[in-house]
């Protein structure tokens, strides 16, 4: 496995500085945001598509320093009900394919996407509760004629570029636990549509980590360390459904972590050897959203604590091999 990150939290930084700053940390690899959400501070997607120039000045600041670009994360609302939204999100995801491809990036992060509740919708809409029962209908829809016909065609689009998307699963999406994410998988049929794995979303769900780790197995093609830490005094009032802006720490249900300071080191060591297990052996991208420390303070503690955990060496062979036989 390698260490890596998700330079986001470098953002007030060029692509050269964060790759320069990210081998200083002591990492191994790094994994840039190329529009949608995460924005395009590092990588103009559409701009960088247009000039080869731009796409070896990006591959070479990382290749230079020995780092490895684990993916890109492009997760933004491809659903959008608006489609001049829609269409700029689609736009950044099919020039971050098309980078991808150029340089050997085998996976993109995404999110599945948000549209409206029917075709006159002006807003997206989330639907988690099936009562009363025009919530369901208005599912049935966004699923059978957004959600599912959309990626079905970039699926097709990928596979003739050798690339995959990486769906994170996160509340305020289509695509926010393991069950949707599998529902996504089977409708379309094709291995495309894989998993970018961050437990940090999972964790205020009551998701049980390891259990999804297995179910998905080699559907994890990319995973980001992002620990979540819940508040119980909070919970036990209101319950973990909050919409609290994530500077309100001390009013919010859950808050983002620095890894470790939600989930011990026994938990972490677990996390790495289920994903051996399931075969996993690639890039661990540390995501620090933590907003009790700084940027640098948290991504150090970070790398200090997951190279305690983490697995670098391949198992190899163990002495009793040669009796099993």
């Amino acid at each position: 496995m390698k260490l890596g990150l998700m330079s986001a939290c470098f953002c007030d930084k060029t692509w050269d500085e964060a790759c320069r700053l990210a081998k200083e940390a002591g990492l191994q690899a790094i994994e840039s945001p190329t529009g949608g959400f995460d924005g395009s501070y590092h990588c103009r997607p559409v701009e960088m598509a247009k000039d080869d120039k731009l796409i070896k000045e990006f591959r070479d600041s990382a290749s230079k320093r020995g780092l490895e670009i684990s993916s890109f994360s492009c997760k933004g609302n491809p659903v959008h009900p608006d489609k001049k939204v829609a269409d700029k999100y689609i736009a950044d995801l099919e020039a971050s394919m098309y980078i991808a491809q150029k340089i050997g990036v085998q996976s993109i992060s995404v999110f599945g996407g948000l549209p409206g509740a029917g075709p006159d919708a002006v807003y997206p809409n989330w639907i988690v509760h099936p009562w009363p029962f025009m919530f369901t209908e208005a599912l049935k829809w966004q699923w059978e004629e957004k959600i599912i016909p959309f990626w079905m065609q970039m699926a097709k689009k990928a596979k003739k570029m050798g690339v995959k998307f990486a769906f994170e699963m996160e509340p305020g999406d289509n695509i926010y636990n393991p069950e949707t994410l599998l529902k996504l998988r089977e409708a379309v049929g094709m291995e495309e549509i894989a998993c970018n794995f961050d437990p940090g979303h999972l964790f205020y769900q009551g998701i049980d980590i390891e259990t999804c780790i297995r179910r998905l197995g080699d559907m994890i093609v990319h995973v980001h360390v992002k620990d979540a830490v819940m508040s119980k005094s909070v919970v036990s009032f209101t319950g973990i459904i909050d919409a609290k802006m994530f500077s309100d720490m001390k009013g919010r249900a859950w808050n983002y972590a620095t890894v470790g300071y939600g989930h011990d080191m026994q938990f972490w060591k677990n996390f790495v050897s289920v994903l051996r297990i399931v075969g996993y052996e690639g890039v661990l991208s540390i995501e620090n959203e933590n907003t009790n420390m700084s940027a640098r303070e948290g991504l150090q503690k970070s790398v200090d604590f997951l190279k305690q955990c983490m697995l670098f060496d391949p198992a190899g062979k163990q002495w009793w091999d040669e009796f099993m036989h």
